[in-house]
């Protein structure tokens, strides 16, 4: 992946395909971007990043989902034998493909970011970041070396500066220690 003058990634992670799907070269394919009508628009240019770690350009010819599937033609691979070569690809487009919101980043921006407290305390760092049912979870690697989940929620998480390298916590007792300094012998629970 080549990265901007930022050290970001110049592209972002959008999508992983499956196996072919049909005669006519669609793949199914596995969404990983909130913007799918703007990356997988038709013409829109995609990097598909192999298993082999070659790297190949492919142009959107459609997005189209069939009850709970949803599968990509791209154009040029218009059969099985030219899309099987494609199963298992990772698909990035470029990171500027979708104006954020000011209060939105990439996930791709969030691993190696310093995990710290409001008072400037260095508690860990993002090492990847999850999928989960209400929110998604940041998994933070703390400085004692154990490994936490944190909901990438407010009020828990307060700010996140990519540019700053950090995302700024508000841990409840418990989420990022085992609580134990929290607690006074003999209080109540």
């Amino acid at each position: 992946m080549s990265c901007d003058p930022g050290g970001r990634a110049a592209e972002v992670l959008v999508a992983r395909l499956g196996r072919p799907w049909g005669r006519h070269g669609e793949l199914l394919v596995e969404l990983d971007t909130d913007w799918p009508a703007q990356r997988f628009r038709s013409g829109a240019g995609l990097t598909a990043e192999l298993r082999s770690g070659e790297r190949r350009s492919l142009r959107v010819r459609a997005l189209t989902t069939r009850g709970t599937r949803t599968m990509v033609a791209f154009d040029g691979v218009d059969g099985i034998g030219a899309a099987e070569p494609l199963a298992g690809a990772r698909l990035l487009a470029p990171r500027e493909g979708v104006p954020l919101a000011r209060d939105e980043v990439h996930v791709a921006d969030l691993p190696g970011l310093a995990v710290v407290l409001a008072d400037g305390t260095v508690v860990g760092h993002v090492e990847a970041v999850a999928e989960g049912v209400a929110s998604d979870l940041v998994e933070v690697r703390t400085t004692d070396g154990s490994r936490r989940l944190v909901p990438l929620v407010e009020p828990i998480v307060l700010a996140i500066e990519p540019e700053a390298g950090r995302m700024v916590v508000d841990p409840p007792a418990g989420l990022l220690d085992d609580g134990a300094s929290e607690a006074t012998p003999g209080a109540e629970r």
